[in-house]
């Protein structure tokens, strides 16, 4: 792999992170402004998966992990998927993309792979079609947002470095 893609994926990564962020934001908003516009998920999927780590482990020595330790790993995956979307977008960005418009389409790409694939697939989710219009529109509205801000970011980033 060039070092020219390597630095394209790292500044990509960085850039999901700020999306991350953004997303993040705009669920606290969300929830304040029109909670009935949450999603129906029946799990946080960062909780799932350090269950699904530790559950080779014995009761004893699951019992000795801190909660604290659990909670930091749990929230790091879900900035660490967001990330990694970044680092795909950077690598697949044509030369001369248009950031909103390539923004609303990770955005989008981001949220069909979650809602419409492995979320419904680990059974943390319903599926899509149990889902009420307005449980459908807002998740895709703060993806839009995530997609927005990862790909503003690339961009100022792109140019100054």
């Amino acid at each position: 792999m060039s070092s020219t893609i390597l630095k394209r994926m790292a500044l990509g990564a960085a850039a999901g992170l700020v999306g991350t962020v953004a997303i993040r934001m705009a669920d606290m908003i969300s929830k304040k402004v029109a909670p009935e516009s949450e999603d129906p998920i029946r799990r946080e999927p960062g909780g799932y998966f350090v269950e699904q780590m530790e559950s080779p482990l014995s009761l004893e020595t699951r019992l000795k992990i801190p909660d604290a330790l659990e909670n930091t790993v749990a929230a790091g995956m879900g900035y660490a998927y967001g990330m990694s979307f970044g680092a795909l977008y950077a690598a697949a960005k044509g030369e001369e993309a248009c950031a909103a418009t390539n923004g609303v389409g990770l955005g989008l790409l981001c949220w069909a792979v979650g809602y419409l694939g492995w979320m419904p697939a680990i059974g943390i989710m319903e599926p899509i079609w149990r889902h009420r219009p307005i449980e459908i529109a807002g998740p895709i509205v703060r993806h839009a947002v995530y997609g927005l801000a990862t790909a503003a970011t690339y961009e100022g980033l792109e140019k100054i470095l």
